[in-house]
């Protein structure tokens, strides 16, 4: 269980230091050599320091809620919120009028690279589509196979 929680949180960490990289606080420094409030924010530090200095700064009460499908903003830290994912294993027709592909074992009987790439690209191109007209309600950040972080391997 212990490194089910530990995939969880090092994936949420990565997503946030994806997001606070492209989005510092707006109180940052941009000095050429101190660009970065907080080494987190800084892409060419390797990644476990990132995650280390992240997690450091967090409280208790935010790292839990960036346990969840939709992550609150943490101001004081310059990170926006977030949600984490989108399914989109053959589309994202579930969020409105966009195309269906075949599901994954049908795409996968076309043994065809440059098809799955077609299609991989389409459906980006919808989940960018759905995102522009609410990007409250879409991410751009999608599945395919969907990952389940919480699957436990004994279920079968």
């Amino acid at each position: 269980m212990l490194k089910t929680v530990r995939t969880i949180m090092l994936a949420a960490m990565c997503t946030i230091l994806s997001a606070a990289a492209v989005n510092p606080p707006p109180t940052a420094a941009k000095t050429q050599a101190d660009q970065y409030e907080y080494p987190f924010q800084d892409p060419s530090l390797p990644v476990q320091k990132r995650v280390s200095d992240l997690l450091s700064r967090l409280t208790l009460e935010e790292k839990v809620s960036l346990m969840h499908q939709y992550q609150p903003a943490i101001p004081r830290l310059g990170i926006p919120a977030f949600k984490t994912g989108t399914e989109a294993l053959h589309g994202v027709a579930w969020l409105g009028e966009a195309t269906v592909f075949p599901q994954a074992v049908g795409l996968a009987h076309t043994w065809d690279r440059s098809l799955i790439k077609q299609i991989g690209s389409a459906v980006g191109d919808e989940v960018r589509g759905f995102h522009h007209l609410d990007p409250a309600a879409n991410g751009v950040n999608v599945w395919a196979p969907v990952v389940d972080l919480l699957r436990d391997p004994r279920w079968g």
